[in-house]
């Protein structure tokens, strides 16, 4: 995955998982928006990894 392009700009401060998503894979945390929305964080080497392995399995 690439991008070319800087959109925008945000401070945020990312919460570790809890106890209810601790064991969801590709989960890295989550966040609090400026509108009150709230945003989980992807761990996408994680998520890249468990695809490969997937993708290894189906072959």
């Amino acid at each position: 995955m690439a991008d070319d392009r800087l959109i925008g700009e945000f401070h945020t401060v990312i919460k570790p998982r809890g106890k209810l998503f601790g064991h969801v894979a590709g989960l890295g945390g989550s966040t609090v928006l400026g509108s009150g929305d709230v945003a989980l964080i992807l761990d996408v080497p994680v998520l890249v990894s468990a695809f490969e392995h997937q993708l290894q399995c189906n072959m």
